[in-house]
């Protein structure tokens, strides 16, 4: 049964972000500064590395490690706080509170010097795009996956609940790193109830106000909610830099052993 479910996400998951990487070349516009022709070589090797970190998790953690244990969990406990017979109903509230315990990890993981460490990790990309989405350490995921449990056995989730929520909230990571840019208007007012590119970007800005901002994964009101939303938009910070102050970023396997050693901004 989980191989039914992981194939098909692990399939959707990549050829969304090749449709959205192919958007981002096809139509260049973005916040990040402008490329030389020189830096375009090293660009794609960034890609090819972020990517690969998102293969340590979504190849490896996810079937082996995440996977058997959400589906353990979704099948054989429940605590039963809510449950409620009409599946959609129940998907939409399992939905919302999946995507606030996105958003409160993710605050932890800022405020959580422990947490930081493997957070960071994504945030030392100097540029934004796409496949920062996939830069996120393996060992930061399994912290957190104790929150993701209690969601699970609150709220009755179904495995195929799961997997649906997650395939969501991963496509809508790589499209809220994107350098995709929509009508300014337009996109303003939607990122009052979504985290679109425009609310996201800001909280990659390499300055603390704005990095301990704008935690939202798929909706901004949780930011607006709870008053971690940015003062400023992108729109309004002068030539926007990216990073964690003056870090250099590493190499693949640099990174992934960088949170055992390294000391880092915090």
């Amino acid at each position: 049964m989980l191989e039914t479910i992981f194939t098909p996400s692990l399939f959707i998951s990549f050829a969304f972000f090749l449709f959205i990487i192919i958007g981002e070349n096809l139509y260049k516009r973005s916040f990040n500064n402008q490329e030389s022709p020189a830096d375009q070589s090293t660009n794609i090797k960034r890609i090819f590395k972020n990517v690969g970190f998102g293969c340590t998790y979504r190849l490896i953690f996810i079937p082996f490690v995440i996977a058997p244990i959400t589906h353990h969990i979704s099948v054989t406990n429940h605590l039963f706080l809510y449950e409620n017979n009409n599946s959609l109903i129940h998907f939409f509230i399992s939905f919302l509170l999946f995507d606030f315990m996105n958003y409160f990890t993710h605050f932890l993981s800022h405020r959580v010097k422990f947490l930081w460490k493997f957070h960071v990790v994504h945030h030392l990309d100097k540029k934004i795009d796409s496949s920062t989405g996939f830069r996120q350490h393996f060992g930061e995921k399994i912290f957190i996956l104790p929150f993701k449990i209690i969601v699970i056995l609150l709220f009755s989730m179904t495995q195929e609940e799961v997997f649906l929520i997650e395939l969501i909230s991963f496509c809508n990571g790589l499209l809220h790193h994107s350098t995709l840019r929509w009508n300014k208007k337009l996109e303003a007012f939607l990122c009052n109830f979504l985290a679109l590119p425009a609310f996201h970007v800001v909280h990659h800005c390499n300055k603390v106000p704005y990095m301990h901002s704008n935690y939202g994964f798929i909706f901004s009101f949780w930011d607006r909610i709870f008053k971690t939303v940015s003062v400023n938009s992108i729109y309004k910070i002068e030539n926007p830099t990216f990073g964690i102050g003056k870090c250099k970023d590493g190499s693949f396997f640099g990174l992934l052993f960088k949170p055992f050693y390294s000391k880092l901004p915090y």
